[in-house]
């Protein structure tokens, strides 16, 4: 059927759609003036003499920066606040050429630039860094500098500060007999030799900052001897705050073989190295002739700290350690890795190990082994290892594989015992976390194995490792080592003394 649409009908429709066209093309004409306006002021330049720049920043401050080393790179972000474009005039530091300081400027570098425009609401980063000039100073001197900003006429500033440190700076040195003093820091440029026959000794209070891959070298003697008050330390030369826990910011001490008898380290901290104590290095052996007690390096740690190593914090190969009074915890690998064979003993030390940001947990806390493979063939060497009052635990999470159900101690002898290199490892009054099943238990002697975790430290978690009230560890060490009469802290201990190198 055919639909009828009268003239009247017509008309309206015709009327109608006339009147909404009109409507459409005046709100299109209104929004494409009102768009020219917005454009054209967004394209205007400001030229108001009230001009002034945003900062994400009025100051801007770095840490300790050692002279001719220089910092990382820092940053402020500068805001054009406008819906207009806006010019800065000049960007400069207040010292010019002659500053410490370094600018990079969109993409430029240099101390002065001039005539940059920012877009309506935009921003710039400015880069800078810091390379002090050698102050002569014993204590860090304070550096401080200005950045200024001239837009319409009108000055701002943004205050840079840091602290310059001048250091003794040791770059591949083959040290003689000498004496670091504490009187300013000392950095290591690159790895350094404490030569045969040599002793190099550290003044209590000393810091020492390393370099990335940067070792110290032991083929003669080392005396690094701190005390509670003026404990010595070892760390990367980044200061930072982002690398105050960074692991594997730097080598390692090593003692090599063959060196001096007598090195000692005591109150005196490691952290943040790759391993932060090697005996008898493992490098440019290809035969067990290299390998043998009578050269093996023998060193004692006393009272130390060693924490947040990128591998190991103490490995030896077929070496002699004494270590007592001491903390080692939070390395990627294991905290105590004691390797073919070799004559070691702890006491009254803690050994934990934890994931945390940096730290991943993986493998066993303590690894003792009697063996080495070289050019392919196994051989044995004898093991002497002894535990008294020790603590050893950790949260391991590698539950799946070779170290299954959680144990921190792993008695590693993949190629056998034998008679004519004897397996020998006591855990005496000891704090274990262990697989019974794994280990012979015989060894195992008034210990105390596998607590609740929760239960051993005071605040595990932010690296506080002293005994919490009610702890396992408490009152059960053994009295029989009356030769250690305090703890780490040179707390003295009580005729019921504790486990571990904190007493309660």
């Amino acid at each position: 059927m055919k639909r009828v649409v009268n003239a009247s009908t017509k008309i309206f429709c015709v009327n109608l759609r006339s009147t909404n066209m009109k409507k459409i093309v005046s709100f299109l004409l209104l929004i494409g003036i009102l768009f020219g306006v917005t454009a054209c002021k967004k394209n205007k330049l400001f030229t108001g003499n009230d001009a002034r720049l945003t900062f994400s920043a009025d100051t801007l401050t770095f840490d300790t920066i050692f002279t001719t080393i220089g910092s990382t790179t820092a940053f402020i972000k500068v805001y054009n606040p406008y819906d207009q474009r806006l010019k800065i005039s000049n960007i400069q530091l207040a010292s010019g050429a002659a500053s410490v300081f370094y600018l990079n400027v969109d993409g430029m570098q240099g101390s002065s630039f001039t005539d940059l425009e920012l877009a309506p609401k935009d921003s710039i980063y400015i880069f800078l860094s810091c390379k002090p000039n050698a102050s002569l100073q014993n204590q860090p001197l304070l550096i401080s500098e200005n950045i200024l900003f001239s837009c319409n006429g009108n000055r701002q500033q943004v205050t840079v500060q840091a602290y310059g440190q001048d250091a003794y700076f040791h770059k591949y040195d083959e040290i003689q007999t000498t004496l670091w003093k504490n009187d300013k820091p000392h950095v290591l440029l690159g790895s350094c030799l404490v030569d045969t026959n040599q002793t190099l000794t550290i003044q209590a209070g000393t810091k020492v900052y390393c370099h990335p891959g940067a070792y110290l070298l032991v083929s003669g003697t080392l005396k690094s001897k701190g005390t509670k008050t003026d404990s010595i330390l070892f760390r990367g030369d980044r200061l930072e705050h982002y690398y105050d826990e960074l692991p594997g910011q730097w080598g390692g001490i090593v003692f090599l073989r063959n060196c001096a008898s007598g090195s000692i380290l005591e109150h005196t901290t490691l952290k943040n190295a790759t391993t932060a104590v090697i005996l008898g290095s493992t490098s440019n052996a290809t035969s067990a002739a290299a390998f043998q007690f009578s050269s093996a390096p023998d060193v004692t740690i006393k009272k130390c700290r060693i924490y947040n190593c990128d591998q190991n914090g103490i490995f030896t190969f077929l070496s002699i350690l004494h270590v007592e009074n001491t903390l080692i915890y939070n390395c990627n690998k294991e905290c105590v890795a004691l390797l073919f064979g070799g004559i070691s003993d702890f006491k009254y030390c803690t050994i934990a190990n934890y994931s945390n940001g940096e730290i991943q947990h993986e493998d066993p806390c303590l690894r003792i082994s009697n063996y080495a493979i070289f050019n392919g063939t196994g051989i044995l060497s004898q093991v002497d290892a002894t535990f008294n009052n020790c603590i050893i635990i950790g949260n391991i999470s590698n539950k799946g594989d070779t170290y299954a159900n959680n144990y921190e101690v792993f008695i590693d002898h993949d190629l056998g015992f034998s008679a004519t290199a004897p397996f020998n490892y006591t855990f005496d009054h000891c704090l274990l976390q262990l697989e019974p099943t794994l280990i012979d238990m015989t060894h195992v002697i008034s210990c105390t194995t596998n607590p609740n975790l929760n239960t051993v430290f005071s605040d595990k978690d932010n690296d506080n490792f002293a005994l919490e009230a009610g702890s396992p560890a408490i009152n059960t060490g053994s009295t029989s080592l009356t030769s250690i009469v305090d703890d780490l802290n040179d707390k003295t201990r009580d005729a019921l003394p504790d486990m571990g190198c904190l007493e309660y």
